[in-house]
């Protein structure tokens, strides 16, 4: 998970939320690492005081209170773990909430949100989030809007925000058709518009893309629009490219 906050560490040795954060993101077992999140969520809550939880959490201002930040962290880690187990309507639930406490959206949680939106056939929530957020620039955001208006058929759309997608940040169509692969761990921290930025992308994004052959097929021929028309040298060809992507995709339904 793509995070642009960390917990603080400093002077919480003692904390009993800490232990079972670090037992949580340290467990090999998926089952284990939410069972353990969920634990050190509900210690982190109870470290927020009652009045300051009540009044902020109403208003959707809960981030602005730094005692609440890590308690909106670790949920925000929950989902994540729901999300790479195949939970996806647990994931969605935490992130929902996680955006009613947090309105400003300081984690970025629409990123991950929208598509978990596609993904689950509820194309009408994801469009009320991408309007909520519409004065959202960023790479992200752009690379979701073109993939909502391509799976709902809006031609015009897609093409439109594809081109802005990729001209925030061109390497996210690299990662998304395979010709670079991802290393994990990925780094929190990037700059716009550059590869870790794109690495984190296509962490949010790529059970969407990759599970349906003709969104990847049309991403092919918008990526080499794009690298034709800025004279980007690819070391494949765009036929050997959707032929890998076909053959992947028919082993996997023969």
């Amino acid at each position: 998970m793509c995070d642009k906050y960390e917990i603080n560490n400093k002077d919480k040795s003692n904390e009993i939320y800490e232990i079972y954060l670090n037992k949580a993101l340290n467990s090999p077992n998926i089952n284990d690492a939410i069972e353990n999140m969920k634990l050190a969520l509900i210690y982190a809550k109870s470290k927020i005081p009652t009045e300051i939880l009540k009044a902020q959490q109403l208003k959707g201002s809960l981030w602005s209170d730094p005692k609440a930040r890590d308690y909106l962290i670790i949920k925000g880690q929950l989902g994540y773990l729901y999300e790479i187990s195949g939970d996806y309507d647990n994931a969605i639930c935490v992130y929902e909430k996680l955006l009613k406490l947090d309105t400003n959206d300081n984690q970025n949680v629409k990123d991950k949100l929208i598509p978990l939106y596609i993904l689950k056939g509820k194309e009408e929530q994801a469009y009320k989030l991408i309007k909520i957020y519409e004065k959202d620039k960023s790479a992200a955001m752009l690379y979701n809007k073109a993939l909502y208006y391509f799976v709902t058929q809006d031609k015009f759309n897609a093409k439109l925000f594809i081109k802005k997608a990729m001209k925030a940040n061109k390497y996210v169509p690299e990662y998304l058709i395979g010709i670079k692969n991802v290393n994990f761990p990925i780094e929190n921290k990037f700059e716009l518009g550059s590869e870790d930025e794109a690495k984190c992308y296509f962490n949010d994004a790529m059970i969407v893309w990759i599970q349906d052959k003709k969104t990847l097929l049309w991403l092919v021929d918008e990526y080499f629009i794009y690298i034709d028309k800025n004279n980007i040298e690819l070391e494949w060809d765009k036929k050997y490219i959707k032929d890998t992507i076909e053959t992947v995709f028919k082993n996997i339904t023969e």
